[in-house]
């Protein structure tokens, strides 16, 4: 769209800014046409009426409200400016006679770009006013372009890695698959050597398949989402342990809930979220030690503060930050499997949500993973 602000003559240089004066008293307008008509392309209007038919056309710059006008007043002049023309924003300094802080205040959020009283108007005050509303609100509309291609930009690229996820999944099946069928069908056919690299294959083939799971739901929680939903966090994470009942048994585990509450969240995002921080807890336990894992929620005024409390191996204080990057890990796949994504992903859900998450932690003695989702 071509925007206001940015007119030009057929000659390449730039035209004076049109500016609309909205202003009932004629002695008024005239006192306009003084201070600006050397500076500005000047357009007037009586009342909100035929401001609001002017403004319907492109190529004001700026509008130069009073508060006070007969068939309404100016914050009302531009609630039906935005709601006419919700893509169209010009530059609008209010001016009244009788005005204080309140009026100001109101005015600036409503959408005015400044607010002058008409005791203190001067060729230079308004001048420099009006220009820079205009600078303003060409700096505005350039900052909204660039979030909506920003936000275009990260859709694509999540979009490419939900694909190129699912596009991986079948041949890392079949990859997979076929070293089963060599290990149990041609075993007597194998030597050593050959089996120990069919085995190399699969676990690698295996990690590839974490790796593209953990990609997709990286990329999932980065998505466009749907509504919020109200969620019991305690069922949810009785659900999720379900699931984890193997795998708890395995290590000999104990888990613990303390009292969640029900939260407005984006429901499929929060289980992640919750099953990502204890599965951690079970995967970093330290050896020969049965994981102890508590998970608690206290009720605050503004937020709930939820904490996964472990006994597990503990974070030197120097890679407490880092632990939350993509791809960052601290131990090595051969040791401790996984990806690198968990904690990011965590990070991202939480953030989506309008939270914050951290860790407080002991070397070698354990850790809590803190975050808070607001109430509103």
């Amino acid at each position: 769209m071509k925007l206001p602000f940015m007119v030009s003559q057929n000659n390449g240089a730039k035209a004076a800014p049109r500016v609309l004066v909205v202003e009932d008293s004629q002695d008024d307008r005239a006192l306009y046409r003084r201070l600006l008509q050397d500076k500005f392309e000047l357009v007037e209007a009586e009342n909100v009426q035929q401001a609001l038919s002017i403004a319907a056309v492109d190529g004001i710059a700026c509008v130069v409200l009073d508060h006070d006008l007969p068939d309404g007043d100016g914050i009302g002049f531009i609630h039906e400016l935005h709601n006419r023309r919700p893509d169209y924003s010009p530059a609008i300094v209010m001016v009244t006679g009788q005005g204080n802080e309140m009026t100001a205040a109101e005015a600036m959020k409503a959408g005015a770009l400044d607010y002058m009283a008409k005791s203190s108007l001067t060729a230079g005050s308004i001048e420099r006013c009006i220009r820079n509303a205009i600078d303003h609100a060409a700096l505005r509309h350039e900052n909204t372009e660039y979030q909506e291609e920003l936000e275009k930009s990260c859709r694509g690229l999540a979009e490419f890695a939900h694909t190129a996820s699912h596009d991986l999944k079948a041949p890392l099946r079949h990859i997979v698959s076929y070293c089963g069928i060599l290990e149990e069908d041609f075993a007597d056919k194998m030597d050593d050597e050959a089996e120990q690299y069919i085995r190399r294959l699969a676990v690698n083939a295996k990690r590839m398949q974490r790796l593209v799971d953990d990609l997709l739901a990286y990329s999932e929680s980065r998505a466009i989402t749907p509504d919020k939903e109200l969620l019991d966090t305690n069922a949810a994470m009785c659900e999720a342990l379900e699931f984890m009942e193997e795998a708890v048994e395995e290590c000999g585990g104990t888990i613990s809930l303390g009292s969640l509450p029900v939260v407005r969240v984006y429901p499929m995002r929060m289980k992640r979220l919750l099953t990502n921080l204890v599965s951690n807890a079970l995967k970093y336990r330290r050896e020969g030690v049965p994981p102890v894992v508590h998970i608690d929620c206290e009720e605050r005024e503004k937020d709930f503060l939820f904490s996964i409390s472990d006994n597990a191996c503990g974070i030197a204080p120097e890679h407490r930050a880092q632990i939350f990057e993509p791809f960052k890990r601290l131990h090595s796949r051969d040791k401790i499997e996984g990806s690198g994504l968990g904690l990011s992903i965590c990070r991202e859900i939480v953030e989506m949500h309008g939270g914050r998450i951290w860790v407080e932690s002991v070397a070698g003695e354990g850790s809590t993973f803190y975050f808070t989702i607001p109430k509103s």
